[in-house]
């Protein structure tokens, strides 16, 4: 079954980066793989990015400058937030390997290998690698404790005293939240939720006790994404992920060393 179903918005976007990415680097391009919210949030695309993970046959320096310039070219034509990174064909494609990845990148080659819809380029011989059991669950419990943090530094570091800072401070601490709650559960059952709404569900059903309101208020605020709300409540709304996150993560210890 599909994970998604592309729409001629979808579509085209695919068009053109697969076409952009084939112009940048010619025959050195072996894959692409694609995740982000913009193929679950077409109508909104001031919350809405796109995820890319580039395979290529070898990598030198002057592919990171590529990379870097596709990605501007990219966000120019399509209009919406592209993040973009590259790995080598043999990373790919070796389990020993990409446990040495980035936290993102690491997990859209996991997915990809449960969702083949999300590689929407690959030539034929490429085969990607498949980690096991056991080191997705230690992974993916890394990453807990990476989000975590990276939660806590964005809120305390941050200056608030500029509301477009504090929309930007609320925007990165929505995604690191959900991203470390998505991280919970694929410790737990090795299954990657593919939806907030479906990351509240699973959080709710594996924490019974836990208070997920501020989960559900913050995909409402997703949904309807915009600068019209107050300075006391983005205030309000970061002072509940913050309580929440330190909540949560005294529960996610205590689960997982019952386990």
């Amino acid at each position: 079954m599909a994970l998604f179903i592309m729409d001629n918005t979808h579509q085209e976007l695919v068009k053109q980066i697969i076409a952009t990415s084939k112009n940048q680097f010619k025959e050195n391009l072996y894959g692409i793989l694609i995740s982000g919210s913009f193929l679950k949030h077409s109508s909104n695309n001031s919350w809405s990015d796109v995820d890319l993970l580039l395979i290529l046959k070898h990598i030198q320096y002057s592919d990171c400058i590529l990379s870097s310039n596709l990605s501007l070219k990219l966000q120019e034509s399509l209009g919406i937030s592209v993040s973009l990174d590259i790995v080598s064909q043999d990373t790919a494609e070796s389990v020993d390997s990409i446990i040495f990845l980035h936290t993102k990148s690491f997990q859209t080659l996991y997915e990809a290998k449960l969702f083949p819809d999300k590689i929407i380029y690959k030539i034929p011989d490429l085969t990607l690698g498949t980690p096991s059991e056991q080191l997705i669950k230690e992974v993916s419990n890394k990453n807990v404790h990476y989000f975590y943090q990276e939660i806590r530094k964005n809120l305390i570091r941050n200056s608030l005293n500029d509301k477009d800072k504090l929309y930007e401070t609320l925007r990165i601490s929505i995604r690191r939240l959900f991203n470390m709650l998505k991280m919970s559960i694929q410790s737990i059952t090795l299954s990657p939720c593919q939806s907030k709404q479906e990351t509240l569900l699973q959080i709710q059903t594996t924490f019974p006790d836990l208070d997920t309101k501020i989960l559900s208020e913050l995909i409402k605020i997703i949904d309807s994404w915009n600068h019209n709300y107050s300075t006391e409540y983005l205030f309000s709304i970061l002072n509940d992920i913050f309580n929440f996150s330190e909540t949560f993560y005294v529960e996610y210890q205590n689960m997982k060393a019952s386990i």
